[in-house]
């Protein structure tokens, strides 16, 4: 593939925290055009606009919507219907105009048989995880154990999730074989076996206020997505600990249900942000508040080798030392100046539109090169403990014919 002339990019089709938007802008900064597609305008917390919704039927064919107009009894309208649905129409117009095809999650058929199509066309395949789509949790909870980590809550979907690891196996393994680049973080990698670029959120820092002033009494932030996935009865315990105790002071504020934009100003407004207890390495919300200048507090337990820069400045919090941290980063205001100051300045250098997009493109043009990406070895750890799950193992690690 000639990337001097900017091939076209379909991005599609789950916009988990409307990173397809983040990617449309990235590349297209770059110069190179793009054509985006999603499942539902539920997805959506960026109201910037995408192409297609992939749920809503498109005209096609101008003869046939004469014809549908005109026929009588309408009974038979259906033999002339002018429209089509948008997981097909989308799939064929992106395979006309584009030469690279970036998922997020779904491609445009459920049992993945578009990628076979694609790589016989020699297009090029960039497949993005972003969590429960891969993950299975009895994988991942052996996996935290063996570094000394506690593993994440899920409550009352345990059971559920930990009864996928068939589809889990075959989604990893239909997308392994045909995608020429997977990008996803190591905490949810316990079941690849195909070497890995270390996902980078991307920052819209165009639509974030900085401000970095921090105030002596300073407001805390907590905005959990999912309560029990982020800690929520931790925190919250936590902090109602030190507020019984009179001191130090500060304000705290719990933000759910907020639009994006509403939330973006509470980040701006706030001095320190509660971000993650379970998950090594934070994601797109701690980063953002990074670059409104506020401090973060997250879970970046470095016994977890999570590919991200060693100089990230996060606070490394869980639900043992969230209070002693939290109290230290309240009482030290000078500490809190520098880190606000200089949040913005490291996600600039690593997690801005151009310089993620780009970092993938270059990982395509190199797919050759391995030093950038990240080999996966806790499979076979997995394989070995659950022998009881050896022949689900096997058939899809057997996967030639798909």
């Amino acid at each position: 593939m000639n990337f001097n002339k900017k091939p076209k990019i379909y991005i599609g089709n789950t916009n988990i925290a409307s990173q397809i938007n983040d990617f449309k802008s990235g590349f297209e900064e770059l110069g190179y055009r793009t054509m985006t597609g999603y499942t539902s305008s539920s997805d959506i917390i960026d109201d910037s606009p995408l192409d297609y919704c992939l749920r809503e039927y498109y005209n096609t064919n101008a003869i046939s919507s004469f014809l549908y107009q005109k026929t009588r009894p309408k009974s038979f309208r259906k033999y002339f219907t002018p429209k089509t649905n948008g997981y097909d129409y989308i799939f064929k117009k992106a395979i006309k105009e584009c030469d690279i095809f970036l998922f997020m999650w779904s491609t445009f058929k459920k049992d993945l048989s578009d990628l076979k199509l694609l790589k016989k066309l020699k297009k090029k395949i960039i497949f993005f995880f972003v969590g429960s789509d891969i993950v299975w949790r009895q994988g991942q909870e052996l996996d935290f154990k063996s570094k000394g980590l506690e593993p994440p809550e899920f409550g009352n979907n345990k059971a559920k999730l930990v009864d996928n690891l068939y589809e889990r196996m075959r989604f990893v393994r239909i997308a392994e074989k045909y995608s020429d680049l997977i990008i996803t973080a190591p905490a949810l990698a316990q079941l690849l076996r195909k070497p890995f670029q270390r996902g980078r959120h991307i920052i819209p820092l165009n639509k974030i206020r900085f401000n970095p002033n921090q105030k002596l009494i300073p407001d805390v932030i907590f905005s959990p997505s999912c309560r029990k996935y982020k800690g929520h009865d931790y925190v919250i315990n936590i902090i109602n600990e030190i507020k019984s105790s009179k001191s130090p002071k500060f304000n705290f504020i719990l933000v759910e249900g907020l639009d994006y934009q509403s939330a973006l100003k509470q980040y701006s407004d706030a001095d320190i942000l509660i971000g993650e207890l379970f998950y090594p390495g934070g994601g797109k919300q701690q980063r953002e508040a990074l670059a409104s200048g506020t401090v973060v507090l997250t879970n970046f337990d470095k016994r977890y080798p999570n590919g991200l820069p060693t100089d990230t400045p996060f606070i490394h919090v869980d639900r043992h030392n969230l209070k002693k941290e939290l109290i230290k980063i309240i009482e030290d205001f000078s500490l809190r100046q520098s880190i606000a100051a200089n949040g913005r300045s490291f996600i600039e250098n690593y997690n801005s539109p151009v310089n993620v997009c780009n970092h993938i493109l270059e990982a395509l043009k190199n797919k050759d090169n391995m030093g950038d990406l990240i080999k996966p070895t806790f499979y076979n750890e997995i394989y070995a403990s659950f022998p009881e799950y050896r022949l689900t193992f096997d058939f899809w690690d057997q996967l030639e014919n798909y």
